[in-house]
């Protein structure tokens, strides 16, 4: 590891406006990194210097281990002049903790021509990190890409994107095994994807997801999960995203748990497919819990779960109304209690009902 003991860049207020093949290495100018120097003077001479014409700052580890405790604060990262391909970021690191971002903005002057690739990947170990208040805007590629670890937190600003839908962005990516990801008071918005959970680093599944007061809104998908995470949602803000507005994939053993909130306006933009797009909450496997929210205005259908193989899941205490359809449901050993469905389009579709709870519900 770089054996600082804390690198911490600050104020410096600074645009990176052209990014080139040119890499800047801290330890060409000075940085020791035992442990015992303050190499702060040294890392703010390699950007300034990174800074005169664009370039590549680059922080090393020693043979390949931990970068810890690594503070990044107050930069503009632009990206201008110079094309870059979508699986770049403007902050990459590797096996990065114990760390924190902070206060950043990551945009482009020319959206069109120079668009933000990425935004912050922290891939390998990524454990004990928080992102806070960094607002990305033109994101073409993804907001935030993590690792395997645990301790994640993300916590306030905006990760916004082109404003497609259906292109291959993502705002928030769990790449595998990573377990206590906290994504709180976070707007996700305007992205393929809006927050993508998922085994595609070959690291196992994720673990736990925490999601407080976020929103997730205007994306082609809102929340996707495709592992076995446990999620948790407080307050959820899922809107206007075209496809669905959370969707569990097939052939996963995930666990959802709701609370508050709402699901809503699905195909506000666009709805090509009312078949199978435009939909509130889309369950394909795994279980989840729904309690106290609001799913309205979602154009396909509020609650859908088409497999039978979605079992003892609970929808207690929703108000499900003014959708396309509100509840096309199936599974077995569920509870639907204590709803209120009202002004949706077509009659509520409810089967495998002979194992499960189906009762004081108003118009369900």
């Amino acid at each position: 590891m770089l054996n600082t003991k804390l690198i911490t860049v600050v104020a410096l207020q600074i645009t990176l406006n052209l990014v080139r093949s040119t890499v800047f290495n801290i330890r060409d100018y000075g940085a020791i990194g035992d442990g015992k120097t303050d190499d702060t003077r040294a890392i703010l001479e390699t950007i300034a210097n990174c800074t005169v014409n664009g370039g590549v700052l680059y922080i090393p580890t020693e043979s390949g281990g931990e970068l810890s405790q690594l503070t990044i604060r107050d930069f503009v990262i632009t990206s201008s002049v110079v094309p870059k391909s979508l699986d770049k970021f403007a902050i990459y690191a590797e096996d990065l903790v114990r760390s924190q971002i902070q206060h950043l903005i990551i945009n482009s002057n020319d959206s069109k021509n120079f668009p933000v690739p990425g935004g912050i990947a922290m891939v390998g170990v990524a454990d004990t990190n928080t992102v806070r208040d960094v607002l990305m805007w033109e994101i073409k590629g993804t907001g935030i890409e993590i690792g395997h670890g645990s301790e994640i937190r993300i916590l306030g600003g905006r990760i916004v994107g082109a404003n497609v839908r259906f292109d291959q962005s993502i705002g928030i990516h769990c790449t595998g095994n990573n377990g206590g990801v906290h994504l709180q008071n976070t707007d996700v918005i305007a992205l393929g994807t809006g927050m993508l959970i998922e085994n595609s680093s070959g690291a196992g599944s994720n673990r736990e997801i925490f999601i407080a007061h976020a929103t997730i809104d205007s994306n082609g998908r809102g929340l996707v999960i495709r592992d076995n995470s446990y999620v948790s949602i407080i307050g959820i803000w899922a809107a206007s995203s075209t496809i669905d507005q959370i969707f569990i994939d097939v052939n996963t053993t995930a666990i959802l748990s709701i609370s508050g909130g709402t699901i809503f306006n699905g195909g506000v933009y666009e709805c090509p497919n009312n078949s199978n797009w435009c939909n509130g909450l889309t369950v394909n496997s795994g279980t989840f819990i729904l309690n106290g929210v609001e799913v309205r205005n979602n154009k396909g259908r509020g609650i859908w779960i088409p497999n039978i193989s979605v079992t003892q899941y609970q929808i207690i205490g929703c108000r499900i109304f003014a959708n396309g359809q509100g509840l096309n449901v199936t599974g077995s050993s569920f509870i639907i209690t204590n709803n209120v469905c009202n002004s949706n389009q077509l009659p509520n579709v409810i089967s495998g009902k002979e194992s499960s709870i189906v009762h004081s519900n108003l118009g369900c």
